[in-house]
């Protein structure tokens, strides 16, 4: 990397690890410490026009607050740098098929459970018939 001396303007090169140690000039005999490179200034630029809002689609409500009375699912949509979308269902409906898989999911897990539970309910009273 290069540093220039501040009193003379000698430039040196010096490696990354010189960062932080101080160095004499040879040309005036100036003392200065190694500074890690600065940034280069990138110019900044104006953020982009907001695009028109418009209804999103499988996007994951950020909060969800369900009415029981009237059985209307109401949340709000937060989109990136958009100010936040309130969204009113009137109904809502689960298909057949999706409680079926829901339900079948909760009996077998249940099987699975209890099998695993009377498998190790049987090892237990296994050993303790053998130690006795």
């Amino acid at each position: 990397m290069e540093v220039v001396c501040p009193k003379c303007v000698q430039s040196y090169d010096v490696p990354d690890s010189f960062v932080g140690e101080t160095i004499k000039c040879v040309k005036c005999g100036e003392v200065f410490a190694v500074e890690a490179p600065s940034l280069p200034e990138v110019p900044v630029e104006a953020p982009p026009e907001p695009e028109p809002e418009m209804p999103v689609e499988n996007e994951a409500p950020e909060a969800v607050t369900v009415s029981a009375a009237k059985a209307d699912v109401c949340f709000t949509v937060n989109i990136e740098n958009q100010p936040p979308i309130p969204v009113r269902l009137e109904s809502v409906s689960i298909s057949f098929e999706c409680i079926f898989k829901i339900v079948f999911f909760v009996v077998v897990s249940l099987f699975v459970i209890g099998g695993l539970f009377g498998l190790l309910i049987g090892i237990v009273i296994g050993l303790l018939r053998s130690v006795s």
